[in-house]
C-alpha cells in the first residue's frame, strides 16, 4: 500500500518535473531569496522521497547535490534541467562558514500530533510512507501558521509567509534577526515549540537548508510560494488552486 496525501496530492513523475521546470519556473522570480552577496547556493535533490530520478543520475539519489558558483542563471536553470529535482533548496547563511543566517519558522503536518496520521504511516509502506498526513492536520498547522505570523509580527517588520507543499514557512527577514547568535536562535526555538509544531532545528540555524520558493514539492506535486496572510483563512485554496502546477490543472478539466 502506498502512502496517500489529502486533496489528490501525489508524487510528481520525472516528466511532470519537467514541465514544470521548463514552463512554470523562472530563477529570475527567485533570486532574492538565495542570492547572498554574490554567492549563490542552490542545492537539488534528485528524487530521495519519491525515488523517481532520471537513471543517468542513479548515484546521486539519496545525497544533496550542491550547484554553486555559477556566474549566470541560465547556467543554474540548465544544470535544473539536467537533474529535474524532486526538490530545490537554498542555503539560509550568507556562506557556509557565515554566523549571519535568515531566521525561518517551518510548520509541517507531521509535528502535530494526530492519532489518525500516526496509524496511517504504520499501516503505509514505500519511502514517502513517513510524510503521510490528513486534511485535518493540514488545516491546523496553517491556524497555527497564522497565529505565529500574528505572534512574530509583533516583533519583526519584514515576515514572508510560504507555502512550502505540505505546510508553512514564515521567513523574517529583519536585519536583527539575521544577526541572532546561536543560543537565542536555540532559546526561541524551544519556546515557539511549545505552543507550535515547528522545526526545532530549522530555527535554531544547526539545519540551514529550506525549500526555495517558486520551486516545485516533488512528494506532493504543488508549487512552493509566496502567500499572504490572509490566505490562511482558506487553506485549502492554497493547495487546490494558488499552488496546483499547470500539469495537474490541465488534468482536472
Amino acid at each position: 500500500m502506498e502512502a496517500q496525501f489529502p486533496y489528490g496530492m501525489r508524487p510528481a513523475r520525472v516528466a511532470e518535473r519537467r514541465q514544470f521546470y521548463e514552463n512554470e519556473f523562472s530563477l529570475a522570480t527567485s533570486a532574492d531569496w538565495f542570492r547572498i552577496g554574490d554567492q549563490e547556493q542552490l542545492v537539488i535533490d534528485v528524487g530521495s522521497e519519491t525515488t523517481r530520478y532520471r537513471p543517468m543520475h542513479k548515484q546521486y539519489l539519496y545525497k544533496l547535490l550542491y550547484v554553486t558558483q555559477y556566474l549566470t542563471h541560465a547556467e543554474l536553470n540548465e544544470k535544473i534541467l539536467t537533474y529535474v529535482p524532486e526538490d530545490i533548496y537554498y542555503d539560509t547563511k550568507s556562506t557556509p562558514s557565515s554566523a549571519v543566517q535568515e531566521l525561518v519558522f517551518d510548520l509541517d503536518p507531521n509535528h502535530l500530533y494526530c492519532m489518525h496520521c500516526r496509524m496511517m504511516r504504520n499501516k503505509l509502506s514505500g519511502p514517502i510512507s513517513a510524510y503521510a498526513f490528513c486534511e485535518q492536520c493540514f488545516i491546523d498547522v496553517a491556524t497555527a501558521t497564522a497565529e505565529l505570523n500574528d505572534l512574530l509580527s509583533k516583533h519583526f517588520t519584514h515576515l514572508s509567509l510560504i507555502y512550502s507543499g505540505r505546510g508553512f514557512h514564515i521567513h523574517v527577514r529583519d536585519n536583527a534577526a539575521w544577526q541572532l547568535p546561536y543560543e537565542q536562535r536555540q532559546a526561541l526555538a524551544e519556546k515557539m515549540q511549545q505552543r507550535f509544531p515547528i522545526d526545532m532545528a530549522i530555527t535554531a540555524g544547526s539545519a540551514d537548508l529550506i525549500r526555495l520558493p517558486d520551486s516545485l514539492n516533488g512528494l506532493v506535486s504543488r508549487k512552493v510560494r509566496e502567500i499572504h496572510s490572509s490566505d490562511l483563512e482558506q487553506p485549502e485554496k492554497i493547495i487546490n488552486e494558488k499552488a496546483l502546477p499547470a500539469f495537474l490543472h490541465d488534468q482536472r478539466r
